[in-house]
């Protein structure tokens, strides 16, 4: 268990915004070299297979390296750094944050500001912020030039500065970036726990690049890989503290198992394909709910209309403040997913292939 705990510390730590995910590969790449197939495609998505005792049916289960950041876009007189989103942020929850930007230079600490409180005008006070009131401060003062000591530049990457910690309840884990670096753990510890073991099948543990801001390295993957079968893996909304809505209907807490995402917002699960899977959690008596987002999807919208198709779906891990630089998960919950896959790839075979896509 220490051995997961520090791969998925290493692993939400490094640095992986949207188009830069080069350190979260190299991480997946170390902890699979040696047993697996590696492979990226053009765009950088990662790509490792491990063949069991048959070449087909081939199954692709997928987490998104990248993490929703920021780039910079202008540089004002005094050296703050006007940025803008790759991914969804709400600001209310970035200001005050640190920051960790990347330059030619090395990797910098820098804070998000803006406008100080007791400045706001009433109206501004109940208002949104707007991306342009906001800045990254590099440490701006007299006889310090940010542009020169830092080589910083437009189009240079940030993202959050939030280290791994376990909280009170040892089962929880806070950090950044678990959007979607739990999918790409998954992925890997799959693989992990197929080593030097039969599987009726080809497996392929896969990270993707720019699914925040598009989708785009599923496609891609997906593409190159041709499975049968895709899964992705990804985080779930948890929705069980104070001021969630619709507990009622979507059971997704702390200590509850995986979640089987059946409905997303660009996607309805592969209806044989999501009833294997609960059957096959159901035999195995692991903890899972069923669950639906109505805005938002995972890399399985993209596997679907990929090629003539894919049967595809979503396994999910509850999360709670995802997008922000704080979002836990529970390690039971985590393991409750990777079991869950494991039963999947040691059951997925020629004739279940048969019973889901006909």
């Amino acid at each position: 268990m220490q051995d997961r705990v520090s791969f998925l510390k290493e692993l939400t730590e490094a640095f992986g915004p949207p188009g830069l995910e080069d350190d979260v590969a190299a991480i997946m790449r170390r902890r699979l070299d040696g047993f697996c197939e590696i492979d990226r495609d053009n765009i950088g998505s990662f790509i490792a297979s491990k063949k069991g005792t048959a070449d087909t049916p081939r199954l692709m289960v997928a987490g998104h390296m990248d993490e929703v950041g920021w780039m910079v876009t202008d540089i004002d007189a005094n050296g703050f750094l006007r940025i803008r989103p790759l991914g969804g942020w709400w600001t209310h929850v970035m200001l005050g944050q640190r920051v960790k930007v990347r330059t030619r230079k090395g990797d910098f600490l820098g804070v998000i500001g803006s406008k100080p409180p007791h400045l706001l005008k009433p109206d501004e006070r109940k208002a949104v912020q707007e991306w342009t009131a906001i800045f990254v401060d590099l440490g701006s003062a007299e006889g310090f030039d940010v542009e020169k000591e830092t080589g910083v530049r437009r189009g240079d990457f940030v993202v959050p500065h939030a280290p791994f910690e376990t909280m009170a309840n040892p089962n929880l884990h806070v950090v950044k970036a678990w959007d979607n670096r739990v999918g790409c753990g998954l992925a890997a510890d799959l693989l992990c726990e197929l080593k030097g073991q039969d599987h009726p099948n080809a497996v392929f543990g896969v990270a993707t690049v720019q699914e925040e801001i598009g989708l785009r390295g599923a496609g891609t993957a997906a593409d190159k890989v041709k499975p049968d079968v895709a899964i992705a893996v990804d985080v779930g909304l948890a929705l069980d503290t104070p001021g969630s809505t619709g507990q009622d209907r979507n059971p997704e807490k702390f200590g509850g198992g995986a979640s089987i995402l059946l409905l997303e917002g660009r996607a309805v699960a592969h209806p044989r394909l999501a009833r294997f899977v609960m059957n096959v959690a159901d035999d195995e008596k692991i903890p899972y709910h069923v669950t639906s987002i109505e805005g938002g999807s995972t890399d399985s919208a993209r596997f679907q209309i990929t090629g003539s198709g894919i049967a595809s779906m979503a396994i999910c891990v509850p999360s709670r403040y995802i997008h922000s630089h704080s979002s836990i998960i529970d390690q039971r919950d985590y393991q409750a997913a990777l079991d869950l896959l494991v039963a999947v790839a040691k059951r997925l075979d020629t004739n279940a292939l048969r019973e889901i896509v006909g």
